[in-house]
């Protein structure tokens, strides 16, 4: 479907009013875009809050359990998948905060933000997929230890090596499903305006081209 001629019918027809001309066009697609790209930015922004004030918390409880090696072993872990997270998410912000400032031509800028943003929740699927039965082992035995026992005994027991597999293979695919549908939840819209407008501007500079 020829979209330009379609607006100009609609215009004509409906309207009765000047015709619409590519400079209106692209004007529509840029201030149709301003929402998109400050939502990605926000977005982000709000993660990074995220994962700040986990680190925090592990901060302070390994304040709390200074004396205890098993418990800063496990709360170490958990903080560099934190800190790995939020050194990710501050650089793929910071890409997107310097090309609003550098980049003047919209293509471009969408494109940016569009793949930008892609390769940033890819990478939270691909650190997650890891990190996730992890975390779960993680709370298991930082459960048993406060409980006095040690990784040792953990791990020694059968039954509780059991109960383990069970609560990865139960916890691990409910908190997957859940994080992908906290991203598309916030993410999920922007992407596809970004998308929609991408192709309406590639569009319109072939249509251009080809005119």
């Amino acid at each position: 479907m020829d979209i330009y001629k379609e607006w100009q019918k609609i215009n004509l027809e409906k309207f009765k009013q000047q015709s619409i001309t590519q400079n209106n066009i692209m004007e529509a697609i840029h201030q149709n875009s301003k929402t998109p790209l400050e939502g990605v930015k926000k977005g982000l922004s709000y993660k990074i809050r995220y994962i700040i004030f986990f680190t925090i918390a592990i901060m302070v409880l390994m304040v709390l359990n200074w004396n205890n090696s098993s418990k800063l072993i496990l709360l170490g872990v958990f903080g560099l998948y934190m800190i790995t997270g939020w050194i990710v998410l501050r650089i793929q912000l910071k890409k997107l905060k310097s090309s609003s400032d550098q980049i003047e031509n919209l293509h471009t800028l969408l494109h940016k933000y569009y793949y930008t943003l892609k390769d940033a929740l890819r990478f939270e699927e691909t650190l997650g997929a890891f990190f996730l039965p992890l975390s779960v082992v993680i709370g298991y035995l930082y459960a048993r230890i406060d409980d006095g026992e040690t990784f040792l005994t953990v791990f020694s027991d059968p039954r509780q090596t059991v109960a383990l597999l069970i609560t990865i293979i139960i916890v691990v695919p409910i908190i997957g499903f859940v994080s992908k549908w906290m991203n598309k939840k916030a993410f999920g819209t922007y992407l596809e305006q970004l998308k929609m407008n991408l192709d309406l501007l590639e569009y319109e500079e072939n249509y251009e081209e080809a005119a």
